[in-house]
This record gives C-alpha cells, sequence and structure tokens, in this order.
C-alpha cells in the first residue's frame, strides 16, 4: 500500500518595529528497504527569505515518489538517491529568484529525476556518481536568464540519459562525463543570447552521446573537450545567431571519436585541435554566412584522422596546420562565396597527408 505525506510550509509576517525572518525547513528520509511512498513537499515564502529542503532515498529503497514545490526566493532544494535505490520519481519546481537544486544519485539505478526552476539566477546541480545506471534527468531553467547548470556522470556510470533546457540570457551549462563513464546521452538547448556550454569528457570515457543547440540572438560559445584515452563518442554541436565560438580538443590517445560543428548566420569563429596521439576522429566543421574563421591543428603524433571544413558566404578564413609526426591524415577544406583565403602547413616530420582545398 502506498503512503502519502504532505507537507505545506507557508510563511508569516511579524508586525511592529522589527520584522522576523522566517525561514521554512523540511527533512525527508526514506530508508531501509522502505518503497511506495509518495512524499509531498510545499513551501512558500514571501520577501527574501529562505525556504530548504532536503530529501534522502536510500538504503535499497525503491518505488518511491517525491514532489518538491517552493515559491519565493533563496529557495534550496537537496535530493538524495543513493545505496541501491532505484526506480524512484523525483520532482522539484522551484518558482522565482536565486532558486538551487542539488540531485545525487549514487550507487542507483532506474530513477527519473526532473528539475524546473522558474525566473532567474537560477542553478542546477546533477551528479551521477558510484557506477549508477539508467538513470533519466530533466533539467529546464526558465526566466530571464543568469542560469547555470551543471551535471557531472563519473565513477563508470553507464547508461544514464540527461536533458537541459535554458531559455534567457548568459546562461551556463556544465557535462563532465569521466572516470570510465560510458554509454551516456546528454542533450543541451539554449535559447537566448550570451550561452556558454562547456563538454568535457575524459578518464577513458567512451561511447557517449552529446548533444548541444545554441539559438536565437548569438554571442553563443561552447567549448568541448576528449582527452584521456576517451574514445568512440559522438558530439554534435549547432549554433543558430550571431558572434558564435567554437572550440574542440581531442588529444591524450582518444581515438575514433565524431565531432560535428555547425554554425549559422554571421561572424563565426571555430577552433578544432587533435593532439597527443589522437587517432582516427572524424571532426566536420560547417559555417554558413558571412566573415567566417576555421582554424584545424593536428599534432603530437596524431594519425589517420579526417577533417571536413565547409565554408558559404563572404570573407571567409581557413587555416590548417598538420606536425610533429602526425600521418595519413586527410584534411578538406570547402569556400564558396567571395573574399575566401585558406592556409595550410605541414612540418616537422608529418608524411603522407592529404589536404584537399576548394574554392568557388
Amino acid at each position: 500500500m502506498k503512503k502519502h505525506v504532505l507537507l505545506f510550509a507557508a510563511a508569516f509576517f511579524v508586525t511592529g518595529t522589527i520584522f522576523a525572518q522566517t525561514e521554512n525547513q523540511s527533512d525527508i528520509t526514506i530508508s531501509l528497504e522502505s518503497g511506495g511512498n509518495i512524499v509531498t513537499v510545499k513551501q512558500k515564502q514571501d520577501e527574501d527569505e529562505l525556504n530548504v529542503s532536503e530529501v534522502e532515498i536510500l538504503n535499497d529503497s525503491d518505488n518511491n515518489t517525491v514532489e518538491v514545490k517552493q515559491k519565493g526566493e533563496n529557495q534550496y532544494s537537496d535530493a538524495d538517491l543513493t545505496n541501491f535505490s532505484s526506480n524512484n520519481m523525483v520532482s522539484v519546481i522551484q518558482r522565482e529568484e536565486d532558486n538551487t537544486s542539488e540531485v545525487d544519485i549514487d550507487q542507483s539505478s532506474f530513477n527519473d529525476v526532473k528539475v524546473r526552476q522558474l525566473s532567474e539566477e537560477n542553478e542546477s546541480d546533477v551528479d551521477i556518481t558510484g557506477m549508477s545506471d539508467n538513470n533519466i534527468v530533466f533539467v529546464r531553467q526558465n526566466g530571464l536568464g543568469n542560469n547555470e547548470s551543471d551535471v557531472d556522470i563519473h565513477e563508470q556510470s553507464v547508461f544514464n540519459a540527461v536533458t537541459v533546457l535554458q531559455a534567457g540570457e548568459e546562461q551556463e551549462s556544465d557535462v563532465d562525463i569521466t572516470g570510465f563513464s560510458s554509454f551516456n546521452l546528454a542533450y543541451v538547448q539554449q535559447n537566448g543570447e550570451d550561452n556558454d556550454s562547456d563538454i568535457e569528457i575524459t578518464d577513458g570515457s567512451s561511447f557517449n552521446t552529446v548533444s548541444v543547440y545554441q539559438r536565437w540572438s548569438g554571442d553563443h560559445d561552447s567549448d568541448v573537450k576528449i582527452n584521456d584515452e576517451s574514445s568512440e563518442n559522438i558530439v554534435t554541436l549547432t549554433q543558430d545567431g550571431d558572434d558564435h565560438e567554437s572550440e574542440i580538443l581531442i588529444e591524450g590517445f582518444s581515438n575514433r571519436n565524431t565531432v560535428t560543428v555547425g554554425q549559422n548566420d554571421e561572424e563565426h569563429y571555430s577552433e578544432v585541435e587533435i593532439t597527443s596521439g589522437s587517432s582516427d576522429n572524424i571532426v566536420m566543421v560547417n559555417q554558413n554566412d558571412d566573415e567566417q574563421e576555421s582554424k584545424v591543428h593536428i599534432r603530437w603524433n596524431s594519425q589517420s584522422n579526417s577533417v571536413s571544413v565547409a565554408q558559404s558566404g563572404e570573407e571567409q578564413d581557413s587555416h590548417v596546420d598538420i606536425y610533429n609526426d602526425s600521418d595519413f591524415n586527410n584534411v578538406e577544406v570547402l569556400q564558396a562565396g567571395y573574399d575566401n583565403h585558406s592556409d595550410v602547413q605541414i612540418e616537422f616530420n608529418s608524411d603522407s597527408n592529404t589536404v584537399s582545398v576548394s574554392q568557388q
């Protein structure tokens, strides 16, 4: 039989010459093989007051449902699922400003977590660790902007799926997949302007799929780093709007990765570096419209990589350099439009490379 627990905390006002700040605190623990519980937490505050909700599901506790709703400023929600707790559902909704949500999944599987934050200056932290697998995490941040989302998947955590949606200005998203964590899916979409996305796949993490979509006004920045023998990952980056910047680094014997970059509208910059014994990678860069710049570096004993750069529009610039014992690489550059410039350098014992430049 399912058990339903309802907690409601409301704000009270103190009249007179002295105003007393009210703080709401809710602590819930479900543990020791407890299952089938339904928990609802509702907290409402006015003014600059603090709501705190902490939920723990641990020690083989399965099939629980937790819903946290917070309204007001300076809200904090912490949900922990640990020690082989599975098939739980956690939903966090935070309204107003200065919201913080933390979700930790440790040694737990098949959990479903949803975080929704409304208004501005929101922060969401999701940590999946300790061989946790098959978890689903959805983070949505709406409002004026200044949103921050951090997702960490590490310590051999596999087959997890994470979605981050951000709307507004000056948004930041960080996704880190580390520690032999493989077969994970991550999708990041940022709508607005001045968006920043950072993705790092490292420490032998392989077969992950990451997609980043940045759109609307422009001034987007995206950084992707794959290193330390992380192989066969797929990364797709799409940027719509003006003034985009994309930087991709593949290093440290990271092989057979596929990276695709698509930049649409004006004033784009893309830089790709493959280095330190990284081989058999595929990188595709497609830039559409005017004033585009692309740089490709293949360095330090990196072999048999394939890089293609396609630029369409006016005032395009492409630079490719291959050096320091990097052999058997293939580079294709296609420029369509006016005022095109292409520069290719091969040096320092780099042999048997193929470079094709087509300007139309």
